[in-house]
């Protein structure tokens, strides 16, 4: 699950979003990085949803979340 009450997971999240952050600037890394990603953030996320514009509607809001939390 992407969303937790817990401080502890929330502290953990952050440190995996920050680790895919610093690791798709390596361009051996960067498919491995939005592949991940997208498998474990953004479609999640998305399911959640119930639009047919979903994965663009949660894209634009963990860009915005992502944004904040850096």
């Amino acid at each position: 699950d992407v969303f937790s009450s817990e401080p502890a997971r929330d502290a953990e999240h952050i440190e995996n979003l920050l680790i895919m952050l610093r690791s798709a600037a390596s361009p051996q890394a960067a498919g491995l990085v939005s592949s991940a990603f997208h498998k474990d953030v953004l479609e999640p996320f998305a399911k959640v949803l119930d639009d047919p514009h979903a994965e663009t509607r949660a894209a634009m809001a963990l860009s915005v979340l992502m944004g904040t939390t850096i």
